[in-house]
């Protein structure tokens, strides 16, 4: 059975192939490897995982329909799970044609093609952005508050489960919705408050803190 795991060189990515290949699964892993932050980090991920005999990587963009038709026709996937995207709240503030196109669009991409592919599963990866300002806890699936989204990058990946929604409605495609709260562990992104701090405390620098200092998780 195979799987096609998007952002498969990412952070998350990376670990659900890794997860994937360790029960004996076949994956192909899908990342444009785009520089949000160094690529060498994510080719480092790429490699280690080369190691499985399952596993093929294709430096593919899913704006490109057709590279990502041709790969469905050839491998006929039976699980789809989507992690690609373009990360980064304030980024989006500033480029939000940007992420509409790599969010949004890209998703679109895979909803068409998912739609005829017969899937067994399609996990769909959001935000815990999504939630904006709301303040209940514990966080429920059904608040409202996230038809508000405060920031752009927010705004795509509620567009995301909207869409993931529509192609369940009216065709019956098998998705599963996901809203990641600031994972962190090994391989973890660099630009994380994870990393930042703990790089500025063992190389003896000031750690930048964000905010007023109110912030927690």
């Amino acid at each position: 059975m195979t799987t096609i795991v998007t952002g498969a060189a990412g952070f998350i990515g990376s670990h659900v192939v890794e997860a994937l290949l360790n029960r004996g699964e076949e994956v192909i892993g899908i990342d444009n490897l785009n520089d949000y932050y160094p690529v060498e980090f994510k080719l480092k991920n790429v490699e280690s995982l080369k190691k499985f005999k399952g596993f093929t990587f294709q430096r593919l963009e899913l704006l490109d329909f057709d590279a990502l038709r041709k790969l469905f026709k050839e491998r006929s996937p039976k699980r789809i799970a989507h992690l690609a995207a373009r990360a980064g709240v304030r980024p989006s503030i500033e480029d939000p044609f940007l992420y509409n196109d790599a969010n949004i669009k890209g998703t679109l991409h895979l909803l068409a093609l998912a739609r005829d592919a017969e899937l067994e599963n399609f996990v769909l990866t959001s935000s815990s952005s999504v939630y904006g300002n709301s303040t209940a806890v514990p966080f429920r699936e059904d608040d409202s508050e996230t038809d508000r989204p405060i920031s752009q990058y927010a705004a795509t990946k509620k567009a995301t489960e909207v869409l993931g929604y529509t192609y369940h409605h009216l065709y019956g495609v098998p998705i599963n919705v996901v809203r990641p709260f600031t994972v962190y562990g090994p391989r973890g992104r660099p630009d994380m408050a994870p990393w930042l701090f703990l790089d500025a405390a063992l190389s003896g620098k000031t750690i930048r803190r964000f905010g007023d200092g109110s912030t927690r998780r």
